[in-house]
């Protein structure tokens, strides 16, 4: 295998811990909403990680 393999197989493991860093450390505007996230990320891991990247990031609020 190639090095750009080692290098690009990580990415979307940490892109999915990331966002369940991010969920777990911030509050947003309903409890129902941070666990949607929090789920979507834990049992969706690729999409459910890129999709709170993309769109839920936004609706955290500060801690």
């Amino acid at each position: 295998m190639n090095w750009w393999f080692w290098v690009v197989l990580p990415l979307p493991i940490l892109l999915n811990l990331w966002s369940i860093r991010h969920v777990w450390s911030h509050q947003f505007p309903t409890p129902q909403e941070r666990s949607l996230w929090f789920v979507l990320a834990v049992f969706v891991p690729v999409i459910g990680g890129l999709v709170y990247i993309l769109a839920g990031r936004r609706r955290a609020l500060p801690s």
